[in-house]
């Protein structure tokens, strides 16, 4: 980590109406990079992404492999995503979250991503990994004003 300082108290820009970047530092993410690029919506200014925050999934949370029941994948990353504001935002498709890890990814695997708690369940969505970095894109959803989108990326063996 660059130990660099965030305060996550400081004020956030707005989500703006015709699209933009969201993202934090390296050392507010355990060490993870998290851009996401969202598309239009329907925030009118007054909404902001309050947080956005990931960590590593727990030992106890990581399945080990070969298993002798039928899970075929394992976690490797949980994020959540907040927003803030007076009224629901609906984003148009075409949302991208680009995730960095701070370890080296299998490229034999494929990694999916889930999300709940927006209008409708997204995913999963499946991505490999190009220089350590994973690309999703989203299809249109809705965050409504303090519920936590959460977050669960997978690996998925062959």
């Amino acid at each position: 980590m660059s130990g660099e300082m965030y305060d996550a108290d400081a004020p956030r820009p707005a989500i703006l109406r015709t699209g933009g970047i969201e993202s934090r530092p390296r050392s507010a993410l355990e060490g993870y990079d998290i851009s996401i690029q969202y598309a239009p919506n329907t925030s009118g200014g007054r909404a902001y992404f309050s947080q956005l925050y990931a960590r590593a999934p727990t030992h106890a949370e990581i399945i080990p492999y070969p298993t002798t029941l039928r899970f075929i994948s394992t976690s490797v990353l949980y994020f959540d995503l907040t927003i803030d504001g007076p009224k629901p935002v609906t984003f148009a498709p075409g949302t991208t979250f680009d995730i960095w890890f701070p370890f080296v990814l299998d490229d034999t695997l494929s990694y999916d991503l889930t999300i709940g708690f927006a209008n409708e369940p997204i995913g999963p969505l499946y991505a490999k990994p190009f220089d350590n970095v994973l690309h999703y894109k989203l299809p249109g959803f809705t965050a409504l004003p303090g519920q936590t989108l959460m977050a669960e990326i997978d690996g998925n063996w062959p």
